[in-house]
């Protein structure tokens, strides 16, 4: 990406960062100021209807003394307070009022009462808080307008002004409120009133459902939320569909370059198969067969991991690819590498050396071949590449620093190729599909996954790689990681667990019945001789429906276990195993049925589990896990117990 071009789409993230915000903070004041504005048109209608309750109600000052006096459930039921009711219900507004009263003040000389431990708790005052007001009148209105008596102890008819309250009777002036307290939360309308002999009484209160006032707020508030969304959603797709046209234009490249690097890392472990294939055809030296077929062996098995970093490689760059380190014997690895390597300077006519500067390498090493072989075979593939024919790739192996069983493993790869400027190296060289030179030729176009992806490879090994280059003389990678050396005893002791694994399935699986649905008759013989290997009895179904046909024409646990390959003709895998686990039959629950594909995505593992599967074994089949994930489903069929592990 040139600078320019990260200029601009910075530049555009930032505004549309600062979009949002500004977007956000209006939204959040904008609702806040409707819900002000809303809140505040209510009261003003809660305060028009206590002026009309009021206008419309007369109490005289011996009225007021008498009702003083009485308890909370005589006031209630006093005709004083009935007649109050009546004026309440007869107002016809398009409101929903719920109480009707009128709260008078007392003078110190009229305090009564303190709140008690119960009622304290209830309205949240301290015990020793004076009641200085009074429900003159109260009454509660149902749903119907109909006035219900509460019928409460008498301290509950005293109460704590609060200071709107107290404002309020100080001013003598019509107000509304929003309250919300023990009692529940209302919209209330306040109203001065006096006696008819024109003695202040106190404020007549009317409380109305905020039900409706709320209903509008948040009806409101949904609109300009989803009016906000709107917006946001329409400029963003407009900038998505900016970059995604810039980022397909510069993409539709790197993948092209991408799958080209992909082509050539794969060609390179499979030519050296089909050159062993070739020389193998007519060797009748049993020694040499078997040095073929272990260099065929070691091809494949780097092919395979370069094909599952390939499935991976997004994760590859997010730098979470597992390291696994296993026990090997240090002389197979580097023989190995050589096997791969040297046919690619016979096709170019490179002199190719590799040096051992003093390794020892007859013993056993704990290391991550697959992830070593990948960087070096992109290092060395880089060399040879960009040195023209008759020049010359060097790889010298030392160790550095050891201490214990531990050491360091320093591999200098030096080439006399075309080299590269300081600056490319100081600014591109670890980034992915970089060329300093992208007009070289076709053979010139770099190498697997690149420097980028073997630099962070090599940091999750936990190692270092630099390079020194000069332009028109060459360059040098240098990479350094530790390695662990391993006694015979512990390698004798890893070696033997594939053996172990053997035993254990002739003891488990030996005389079992085993379904096998699969379409491929290669796959299916590999798989036969497996199991015929520990004294397993295969069954075989060409696909999902004839699978099904002979689980349902077999009597109850007929078959231990059942391998499933997942993509077949006429029924696939998963289909036949949801329909083996809806078989009305005792075991079609309990047999376990072991996915067998080359389905390797976590997507393929859920579907897999989903369809009622046990668990999830990749191919190609490593014998150890193979026979290891039989044994433990056959163990647990047998003893009843649900069985399920994932494998790759």
């Amino acid at each position: 990406m040139k600078p320019k071009k990260v200029n601009a789409v910075r530049l555009i993230l930032l505004l549309s960062a600062l979009f949002l915000i500004i977007a956000s903070l209006s939204l959040y004041f904008s609702t806040a100021y409707i819900n002000r504005q809303l809140l505040q048109s209510k009261e003003s209608a809660a305060t028009d209807i206590a002026l009309l309750v009021k206008n419309n109600f007369k109490i005289t000052d011996s009225e007021v003394e008498y009702m003083k006096s009485l308890t909370f459930n005589q006031m209630e039921t006093d005709a004083i307070n009935l007649r109050l009711m009546e004026v309440g219900d007869g107002v016809k507004l398009d409101a929903i009022i719920t109480n009707v009263y009128i709260l008078a003040p007392l003078s110190p000389v009229e305090y009564r009462y303190c709140p008690d431990k119960e009622s304290a708790e209830f309205l949240g005052y301290s015990m020793d808080t004076p009641l200085d007001g009074v429900w003159l009148l109260n009454g509660f209105i149902n749903e119907e307008g109909k006035f219900v008596p509460k019928q409460r102890d008498d301290i509950y008819r005293y109460t704590k002004l609060d200071e709107c309250q107290k404002n309020g009777m100080q001013s003598k002036a019509a107000f509304g409120a929003y309250t919300s307290d023990a009692w529940g939360s209302f919209i209330t309308g306040y109203a001065p009133i006096y006696t008819v002999e024109g003695n202040f009484v106190g404020l007549l209160g009317i409380d109305m459902d905020p039900d409706r006032y709320q209903n509008s707020a948040q009806q409101m508030i949904l609109f300009m939320i989803g009016l906000f969304f709107t917006i946001t959603l329409i400029l963003l797709s407009l900038f998505l569909a900016f970059y995604i046209r810039y980022v397909k234009a510069r993409e539709g490249k790197l993948q092209f370059e991408f799958y080209s690097r992909m082509s050539h890392d794969m060609r390179t472990p499979m030519n050296v198969i089909l050159g062993m294939a070739e020389l193998s055809r007519e060797e009748e030296n049993a020694h040499t067969l078997r040095r073929n077929m272990a260099l065929v062996e070691e091809s494949g098995k780097y092919m395979l991991g370069l094909v599952n970093d390939a499935l991976n490689y997004q994760e590859i760059e997010a730098g979470n690819v597992a390291i696994n380190r296993q026990i090997l014997y240090y002389r197979d690895v580097y023989d190995g590498l050589l096997a791969m390597l040297v046919p690619l300077s016979r096709q170019k006519r490179i002199d190719f050396k590799v040096i051992n500067d003093g390794v020892d390498l007859d013993g056993y090493v704990m290391i991550d071949d697959v992830h070593l072989k990948q960087v070096l075979l992109s290092i060395v593939g880089n060399a040879f590449k960009f040195t023209p024919e008759h020049g010359s790739v060097e790889v010298r192996i030392s160790t550095q620093n050891a201490q214990g069983s531990f050491e360091e493993c320093r591999v200098t790869v030096s080439d006399t190729g075309c080299g590269m400027s300081e600056e490319f190296i100081k600014a591109n060289l670890f980034k992915p599909f970089r060329q300093e030179h992208p007009d070289m030729t076709s053979e010139m176009r770099g190498a697997g996954l690149g420097l980028a992806l073997a630099k962070q490879l090599i940091d999750r090994m936990g190692g270092k790689i630099s390079v020194e280059s000069k332009q028109g003389i060459g360059s040098t990678v240098t990479i350094i990681f530790a390695v662990e050396r391993v006694d015979e005893k512990r390698a004798v002791s890893a070696g033997t667990q594939r053996a172990d694994s053997i035993t254990k399935a002739r003891a488990v699986i030996g005389g079992k019945r085993i379904l096998l649905c699969e379409d491929h008759p290669i796959n299916t013989l590999v798989t036969r001789k497996l199991i015929e290997r520990v004294g397993g009895i295969m069954e075989g179904a060409v696909n999902g429906a004839d699978g099904l046909d002979m689980f349902k024409a077999a009597p109850e646990n007929y078959y231990n276990l059942v391998l499933m390959d997942i993509h077949m003709p006429v029924m696939d895998g998963l289909e036949c195993a949801r329909k083996i686990r809806a078989t009305d039959r005792g075991d079609s629950k309990s047999v376990p049925i072991i996915a067998l594909t080359a389905n390797a995505y976590n997507e393929d593992v859920r579907e897999t589990r989903e369809a009622g599967m046990n668990a999830h074994l990749t191919k190609p089949i490593e014998p150890e896990e193979f026979y290891r994930t039989l044994s433990e489903a056959a163990i647990s069929f047998e003893s009843g117990i649900w069985f399920g592990r994932v494998i790759k």
